[in-house]
């Protein structure tokens, strides 16, 4: 089995507003590459999986959301690819760095609100191969930081 490209030992359970499920599937599904298991229609969570991990985005009328503390750390193949596609969509991001060069991550608010943080991933088969350059659904932008 790979390892998962979601950074938890079981689950991440996030809140979001019934108004940003479609961003929050481009989000987790078509930019970070996460495989959307469910997906309910009014009301009920967004569940997206990676090697047995699962973020669960629970949909509420008053979610409680964390734009200021990191709640999930997601790696992606590509970071330069994702960095491309939030300009394109003018999403805003703050680069991150660690200790070591290879500690390449983006900090930014998701559809909902919530801070997470994408990270480049260097073990091979952690992430999936980013998609083609042109996305096969198009979606509204959101944005909900300034500054870049």
């Amino acid at each position: 089995m790979r390892p998962s490209q979601i950074n938890a030992i079981e689950r991440i359970v996030l809140e979001a507003p019934q108004d940003a499920t479609e961003d929050l599937c481009w989000f987790y599904g078509d930019l970070v590459g996460l495989t959307l298991v469910s997906a309910a229609v009014y009301a009920g969570p967004l569940l997206f999986r990676s090697a047995g991990v699962e973020l669960r985005i629970e949909i509420k009328s008053a979610p409680r959301i964390e734009p200021t503390r990191r709640r999930a750390l997601i790696s992606v193949q590509s970071l330069t690819w994702v960095i491309e596609r939030l300009e394109e969509r003018r999403i805003a991001y703050t680069r991150v760095s660690g200790i070591d060069w290879t500690d390449r991550r983006v900090s930014l608010l998701d559809p909902a609100g919530n801070r997470v943080e994408l990270k480049q991933e260097w073990r091979s088969g952690v992430a999936p191969a980013p998609p083609p350059q042109e996305e096969g659904r198009r979606r509204g932008s959101f944005r909900r930081e300034s500054g870049a």
